[in-house]
């Protein structure tokens, strides 16, 4: 039985997880995270033919829950999968490229067999998916983001094969405001917009955070720092896009 939840896409701002335990303090939190094992430019962003871009990936990364429970499902070996399409015009504004409208899912499964006190957790189980419409995608130079959030007119829907851990079901706020950011560095070639008025090509490097507002469950988490980093270069440039498309319009 699968679990699920509706939520958005634009920025970091959210919570986590919940668990059946007595309620945080905080009402946000960051539930998950997830960094790619080595450096490698396997996040793409691909200007097709006629008006569709997708965005894939494919990719050997490290996957965490950062819920106190869920601890010992910290930098568990999976496969990321990321896909999304959009046939919405690039914008520029200053020096930052942005387009949104992208619609799509991404996937975190397990390559490895966790044991979390009673729970065993097989290879092959889907750790987070989330599928979304009305993200955004947006940078400069090498470095931008990719970023949802349920405050930004789209929506996410959050689901898991993991369903209980040691007796402890695992839910997530049906209301909750929600959120996750794909922080992209290393980008090449750099943002540009296509002949065809969309994103130009390109691969980077990337890592991420998740956030859903708490319904039950102990407390959020921060970021590693090397994943925090460039997961603020993806808050400041959302804020920034969205900054100057109101100044804009």
């Amino acid at each position: 039985m699968h679990i699920k939840k509706s939520v958005i896409l634009l920025g970091l701002a959210g919570s986590m997880l919940g668990l059946a335990l007595p309620a945080a303090a905080s009402p946000y939190a960051t539930f998950a995270q997830y960094k790619e094992e080595a450096s490698l430019k396997d996040f793409s962003f691909v200007n097709s033919s006629g008006s569709l871009l997708s965005i894939s990936a494919g990719r050997k990364v490290e996957f965490a829950f950062l819920n106190s429970a869920l601890l010992s499902l910290s930098n568990v070996d999976a496969d990321l999968t990321f896909s999304a399409t959009t046939s919405t015009p690039a914008v520029l504004t200053g020096s930052l490229y942005s387009e949104g409208g992208l619609t799509g899912f991404f996937t975190f499964k397990s390559t490895e067999s966790v044991t979390v006190g009673t729970t065993v957790i097989p290879s092959g189980t889907i750790l987070l998916r989330g599928d979304f419409t009305n993200g955004t995608i947006s940078g400069s130079g090498g470095a931008g983001s990719v970023i949802g959030d349920t405050l930004a007119l789209g929506s996410i829907t959050w689901t898991s094969g993991i369903t209980a851990i040691n007796g402890d079901l695992l839910t997530f706020d049906p209301f909750a405001h929600n959120s996750f950011s794909f922080g992209l560095s290393n980008t090449a070639p750099s943002f540009g917009i296509g002949a065809n008025g969309l994103l130009s090509s390109f691969k980077s490097t990337s890592v991420g955070t998740f956030d859903t507002a708490l319904l039950k469950g102990g407390g959020g988490s921060v970021p590693e720092p090397a994943t925090a980093g460039v997961l603020l270069l993806g808050v400041a440039f959302a804020a920034s896009s969205r900054r100057r498309l109101r100044t804009a319009s």
